[in-house]
């Protein structure tokens, strides 16, 4: 419809039309079209397992929009297919099934889900200013390869095939969910739900600080209020955490589609490896200082960055997040290391009691410094090179240089990397509540761990980079 009118009339005053109204009934136009490609598509492949048919119908709901945002243009008209996408994905799954579950679990995703869509659809929606607005990477990549006659291509597959892929992956975890449950809803729901509605507020409160401080900002001024002092990018977090999320909901549903962690795994790579560097190079190239402020907040997760002068005699090397989990995990595996296990399971169990265990020693060893300083700003006289404060302080500095190099970036991307890998294996073995939870829990945190040491790697990078 709108590709047949659009391509008869190239010049149509409505192409150059800057009347925001005119511009979102062409773009609503125009994910009609998408809609009506996606409908034919999956009718004509309805013989099909419902994974392959969401598929080619997203990958011709996706070719529309190209073919629309090439005659309009504006790659911009893609922009708000992440957030539609999912949606239309989860409504075609749920509506065809038959699932043998019942359970309300289908639903509180639906509305999650929606929710998501609604707001991230709007924040697109009031920050476009129509069909002369283009957002600013479509137009740098328009800039840099129109000349060679090849942005056409990458449009096709970089602004838009690519998220496509990278957001159906994503939607695997709902098909579980919505298609295929073995589980009627049980407490891992509800850890999924807390961590899908908080990734949803933090994106939401992360975009409306950043919309406020727009309005209002100086040339030059960095954002360091609210979620941004402790991360240069908290939306991303929260859209990573919102995939993440549900995820944890396909593996409550159906714990055999483990294998879709391919999805959130794909989105986290996305954001960490070309969203985020793209926009650290810009905000570099505006605003001087933010070189500083990137060595001085975090690329995503929010945390209070550690200055290098305080490598040692404070707490230790570690967040009080790591250090409360540590107790946690550090006393459940004490509770649950009697249950029968399959032998497979008991490295696992040891890896966390024994990286737990080494936390809690540097914890408490920083502590006992802390206390031994104190005493000895009462007794300066009494401190000699013989001293028993001097030596004991001595030897928790050697401590912490030891547990920095064991929990150094690459060495916990390995932990990281063998605990999820088992995990996968562990949960066809849970066998109690308590091996439930260190299992769950142990998993969240050794995420938290490897992704953070990403972070690190990455950034040590990137500032190598800058100085050469």
């Amino acid at each position: 419809m709108l590709i047949i009118y659009a391509n008869k009339h190239m010049d149509n005053p409505l192409i150059k039309n800057k009347n925001l109204g005119i511009a979102f009934l062409l773009v609503t136009l125009a994910y009609i079209d998408a809609a009506i490609a996606a409908f034919l598509i999956g009718w004509a492949t309805g013989d099909r397992h419902p994974i392959l048919i969401a598929f080619t119908a997203d990958i011709a709901a996706t070719l529309t929009i190209y073919a629309l945002a090439r005659l309009f243009r504006n790659a911009s008209f893609y922009d708000p297919y992440w957030s539609v996408a999912p949606v239309a994905i989860a409504v075609f799954w749920v509506t065809t099934s038959a699932a043998t579950v019942s359970s309300c679990r289908p639903w509180i995703v639906i509305a999650l889900v929606v929710l998501w869509s609604l707001r991230l659809t709007w924040n697109w929606a009031r920050g476009w200013r129509g069909l002369q607005h283009e957002d600013w990477r479509y137009a740098d990549m328009r800039a840099k390869y129109s000349p060679k006659k090849r942005f056409w291509m990458v449009e096709l597959v970089g602004i838009e095939l690519v998220p496509t892929l990278v957001v159906f992956l994503g939607c695997l975890s709902l098909y579980p969910v919505l298609a295929d449950a073995t589980r009627t809803l049980w407490w891992p729901d509800y850890i999924a739900a807390i961590v899908t509605a908080a990734a949803i507020l933090i994106e939401t409160m992360a975009d409306e600080q950043m919309l406020r401080f727009v309005k209002t900002r100086k040339p030059g001024q960095i954002m360091d209020k609210g979620l941004w002092r402790y991360s240069r990018h908290p939306n991303y977090f929260g859209e990573i955490s919102f995939w993440w999320g549900l995820y944890f909901f396909g593996l409550a549903a159906n714990p055999s589609y483990w294998w879709t962690i391919a999805g959130p795994v794909a989105i986290t790579m996305l954001f960490l490896f070309i969203s985020i560097p793209m926009m650290d190079k810009r905000s570099l190239e505006r605003r001087p200082e933010y070189a500083e402020h990137m060595k001085k907040t975090s690329a995503l997760v929010p945390r209070q960055i550690r200055q290098p002068d305080k490598k040692q005699n404070d707490i230790g090397p570690f967040e009080p997040l790591e250090t409360g989990m540590s107790f946690f995990l550090f006393s459940i595996t004490i509770i649950s290391i009697g249950d029968q296990a399959s032998w497979w399971i008991r490295p696992m169990e040891g890896l966390t009691l024994g990286l737990s265990l080494c936390l809690l020693v540097t914890v408490g060893l920083n502590y006992i410094d802390k206390g031994l300083h104190c005493i000895g700003r009462f007794f300066p006289n009494k401190l000699n090179p013989q001293s028993f404060i001097i030596k004991f302080r001595e030897m928790v500095g050697k401590w912490n240089d030891y547990i920095h190099h064991l929990t150094s970036p690459s060495l916990k991307i390995i932990y990281g990397a063998l605990f999820i890998a088992s995990w996968f294996l562990i949960l066809t073995d849970i066998n109690s509540t308590g091996r439930a939870i260190i299992v769950y829990i142990g998993f969240a945190w050794f995420l938290i761990y490897s992704i953070n040491s990403w972070l690190e790697l990455f950034g040590v990078r990137i500032k190598n980079t800058n100085n050469d």
